[in-house]
């Protein structure tokens, strides 16, 4: 029988000893990025739960209360998820999940909070909305391929979407506005700046720095967004060869 703990994360030494449930390794290059981002945010009630299965990181998930969410969602007295991971395949079906979401639920009710929300998507870098279903969340809005879903705990206003459809600025250049909440830009950045240099093309970046900011964010996804003419041409984490592939659209 498999040995489960959860770990609740709130400092930075605590991310030192567990990692970040999605990269364990500190030399990632996002590793460091990511811990200067949580020193500030576990300042306004960010909390972050490491699964490790037989001593190993199988999965993670970080909320926070809704004023400090980095997605495009106004809501007050909720909790909502940025992120929920369950590392390899071999991990799931084994109810890990439900395990990581129940914690955030009960979390909810020790603050007397109104809920728990999560923006969800089936396209890639988000989680699907099938376990939150699974585990009692509605879906109160749909846009585009992003969902918002709601655990409700007490009678309040629902959480909404922020339209980021008028965030859409325009700009002739490629622009990358991004938060630092994923680690993965670390690597992103460098990557997607080789690739315009050598297409000799102008990439800006941006890096969002407040929630607020987020929220304000053009697209669903929130953390990074690529834009160019006025149109999100990119709302997630993208490789170096997509990247190329949308300078290949752009010029055509």
């Amino acid at each position: 029988m498999s040995k489960v703990e959860l770990v609740k994360v709130t400092s930075e030494a605590d991310v030192r000893k567990y990692g970040l449930g999605c990269i364990t390794n500190p030399k990632h290059p996002g590793f460091e990025t990511k811990i200067k981002w949580l020193n500030r945010e576990f300042e306004n009630g960010l909390t972050m739960l490491i699964l490790n299965v037989d001593d190993k990181s199988a999965g993670m998930i970080e909320y926070t209360p809704a004023e400090h969410f980095w997605r495009p969602v106004k809501a007050e007295k909720y909790l909502m998820i940025h992120c929920f991971w369950i590392v390899q395949s071999k991990y799931h079906g084994r109810g890990y999940g439900s395990q990581l979401i129940d914690e955030c639920i009960k979390n909810a009710k020790q603050k007397r909070l109104n809920g728990v929300g999560v923006v969800t998507s089936s396209g890639p870098w988000m989680a699907d909305k099938r376990v939150f279903i699974k585990n009692g969340f509605k879906e109160v809005e749909s846009k585009g391929r992003f969902k918002l879903l709601v655990k409700q705990l007490k009678k309040g206003t629902l959480p909404t979407f922020i339209d980021w459809n008028e965030n859409q600025i325009s700009s002739k250049e490629f622009k990358m506005v991004y938060t630092n909440q994923c680690p993965m830009f670390a690597k992103c950045i460098p990557d997607l700046k080789e690739v315009a240099n050598d297409k000799k093309v102008s990439f800006k970046f941006s890096e969002l720095k407040l929630p607020a900011d987020a929220q304000n964010a053009p697209s669903g996804y929130g953390v990074m967004n690529i834009l160019k003419d006025g149109k999100v041409v990119a709302d997630h984490y993208i490789s170096s060869k997509r990247f190329e592939n949308i300078i290949k659209r752009g010029k055509s």
